[in-house]
């Protein structure tokens, strides 16, 4: 077999890396992370775009991965070296069934890529794929699963004391019914930092009010995960993301001046709405840990309740 390229050579072109990404590739071979050879890798195919970041599926040894694409970051500065090794190796060492898992790193031309457990879409759209026209449905058998297995997920990356900061239902990947909790701290060390409404959109609803009402000056902890996990537990009965038809300034003013949260599903258990509103409460210290939440889960489990049921009706501003 012929022995494996320097991760160096694995680079295209006549491009030469910024010093600071050199170092990158010398701190990751020391640290044993698996290099992948980008030449090596078939069948790409685009996925989405973030804020920082293209994903891409691709073959490698007839094995489907995950690409991540951070771009544009061979150009990289020293702050963006840090954050990134930090995160490349927080993700290394990660090792749990419902936290997605990366497999090593790879360079093409102008990337540095993350190699990652490729699953087959994200919770938002899984919930949207149990849609019928305005009626969404799913067993409670699956939703007390799923809703077990991000938990899980967040418990066992505030063991590893890893705040996720960033919880939401694009962030939450489905892979063959299974939960797994993906994008901690990624996005957060790109060079570009301007920021979108519609990423905003997509997040700022499971954002701890805290957080927003210090504009940005509060640093976000374990318990603002747990607000996160409290909408994410309400999207699982629902079907539809937060707030959904409201721009992100309407979404932080019902959040911080009304203190308002999602409407309940009608018929939903009422311990599992006891546990989102603790979970989504304004007050810090009354959000519960992980531990008492897969607690609660496990009990709620044997409700009689077969299945829930959600007639959506996306309300427009004026109706808000």
């Amino acid at each position: 077999m012929a022995r494996e390229p320097h991760f160096a050579s694995i680079i295209m072109g006549d491009e030469t890396p910024h010093k600071y990404s050199v170092k990158l590739i010398e701190f990751l071979h020391a640290n044993n992370v698996r290099k992948f050879d980008y030449s090596q890798f078939s069948q790409l195919r685009y996925i989405q775009k973030g804020q920082s970041a293209m994903v891409y599926s691709a073959t490698f040894e007839n094995k489907v991965y995950a690409l991540k694409c951070l771009n544009n970051n061979l150009l990289m500065d020293q702050e963006t070296l840090k954050h990134l090794t930090r995160e490349v190796t927080n993700l290394y060492n990660i090792n749990h069934p419902n936290v997605i898992k990366l497999y090593g790193v790879s360079i093409n031309i102008s990337n540095f890529l993350l190699v990652l457990q490729f699953a087959d879409k994200t919770l938002r759209e899984y919930l949207k794929s149990k849609r019928i026209e305005n009626l969404y449905q799913i067993s409670w058998d699956e939703l007390i699963n799923l809703a077990k297995g991000i938990t899980n997920g967040i418990n066992y990356l505030h063991e590893k004391k890893i705040i996720h900061r960033d919880l939401h239902s694009n962030n939450i990947l489905i892979n063959e019914g299974k939960a797994l909790i993906a994008d901690f701290g990624l996005s957060k060390q790109i060079i570009n930092n301007e920021v979108s409404d519609s990423i905003m959109q997509c997040s700022v609803a499971y954002t701890d009010p805290q957080y927003l009402s210090s504009s940005g000056g509060f640093e976000r902890n374990e318990k603002s995960d747990i607000y996160s996990l409290g909408i994410l537990l309400w999207e699982l009965t629902s079907g539809i993301s937060p707030f959904e038809g409201l721009n992100v300034f309407n979404i932080v003013h019902k959040i911080i001046i009304n203190n308002e949260r999602p409407e309940t599903v009608p018929d939903t258990p009422s311990g599992y709405i006891d546990l989102i509103k603790k979970c989504w409460s304004s007050n810090q210290k009354d959000r519960p840990t992980t531990g008492f939440i897969l607690n609660q889960l496990e009990k709620l489990s044997t409700e009689s309740i077969n299945t829930i049921t959600n007639r959506i009706v996306i309300r427009s501003k004026k109706q808000y």
